[in-house]
C-alpha cells in the first residue's frame, strides 16, 4: 500500500515544482501590449514609493537636527515658537511627497498616453534592430526589456529602457535572462553600445547590470558629461549612467 501524502505535504510539494518551471523569453506580441504597460505602471508607482521614502526620511532627518533651535527658543521665548516649526515642518514633508507623487503619475500617464509604451509594436518591433522582450510565467507576461535607438543617437549606439520584472516573481533569475537575451541580440545584429539610465537608490538593478558587464559612464544619454555619483541607498537619488561595449564581447 502507498503511503499517504497530507494535503499539506501536497500543496507544499505543488508549489515547489511551479517555482522550478523556467520562464520563457519572447519577443514581444501585439497581445501583450496591456500587460506590459501594467508592470510598467506598477513598476514604476513601486519606484515612485521608494523615492519619496528616501527624500521625506532624509529631510526628517535633516528637521531632527534643525529642531534644537526653535526647541531653544520656545524655552527662552515662548512654546509658539516650536509649535510654528513643527507645522511648518509638516507642511513642507506634505508638499514634496505630493509633488514625488504628482511627478510620478505625470510621467506615467505621458508614457502610456504618448510616449514609447503607447503603441509597443510601433515604438520597438518596427525600428531595425530595435526590440522588446516578454519573460511568460505560467502564461503570464511577468517581465520585460526594451531596446531602443532614438534619433539623436549616433549610429549603433542602443539604450537599455523599461526593465521590470513582477515584484512575486523577483530573485528567480528572470532579469538576467532578460539581460542575456537583449546582449545576444545586441551581437547577433552587431549593435556597437548598449547605454542605459537607472538611479542610484536601485542597488540590485545597478549590481545586477555590472554582473553582465555593464561599467559606469561618463556621459549620459544627451552626450553631456557626467559625475559618477555614490551608490547609497540612503543618499539623495541621483542619475546613473551604464553602457555595454558590446564591440568588445565575444560573438553569440
Amino acid at each position: 500500500m502507498a503511503p499517504s501524502i497530507s494535503r499539506e505535504k501536497l500543496a507544499s510539494l505543488t508549489e515547489n515544482n511551479a517555482d522550478r518551471i523556467l520562464p520563457i523569453i519572447r519577443s514581444f506580441e501585439r497581445k501583450d501590449q496591456s500587460a506590459c504597460q501594467n508592470i510598467f505602471k506598477d513598476g514604476y508607482q513601486e519606484f515612485i514609493k521608494s523615492i519619496t521614502v528616501t527624500y521625506l526620511s532624509l529631510l526628517v532627518r535633516y528637521i531632527v537636527m534643525a529642531a534644537m533651535f526653535p526647541i531653544l527658543a520656545a524655552v527662552i521665548w515662548s512654546a509658539w515658537i516650536f509649535a510654528v516649526f513643527v507645522v511648518m515642518a509638516c507642511m513642507v514633508l506634505a508638499f514634496i511627497g505630493i509633488y514625488l507623487q504628482l511627478t510620478g503619475w505625470l510621467y506615467i500617464n505621458h508614457t502610456l498616453k504618448s510616449g514609447d509604451l503607447k503603441d509597443i509594436e510601433e515604438s520597438y518591433m518596427s525600428i531595425q534592430q530595435s526590440h522588446l522582450w516578454v519573460a511568460e510565467l505560467n502564461g503570464r507576461v511577468v517581465g520585460m526589456v526594451g531596446l531602443i535607438h532614438e534619433e539623436n543617437f549616433e549610429q549603433g549606439v542602443y539604450e537599455l529602457k523599461r526593465m521590470y520584472v513582477v515584484p512575486n516573481c523577483r530573485k528567480k533569475g528572470i532579469a538576467r535572462n532578460l539581460i542575456n537575451e537583449l546582449i545576444s541580440h545586441a551581437k547577433t545584429n552587431r549593435i556597437k553600445l548598449v547605454i542605459l539610465k537607472t538611479t542610484s537608490t536601485v542597488v540590485p538593478a545597478i549590481q545586477l547590470y555590472m554582473k553582465n558587464g555593464f561599467t559606469f559612464s561618463s556621459a549620459g544619454l544627451n552626450g553631456k558629461l557626467t559625475d559618477v555619483p555614490v551608490i547609497n541607498k540612503r543618499s539623495l537619488p541621483q542619475d546613473i549612467h551604464l553602457k555595454l561595449d558590446i564591440s568588445s564581447l565575444a560573438a553569440p
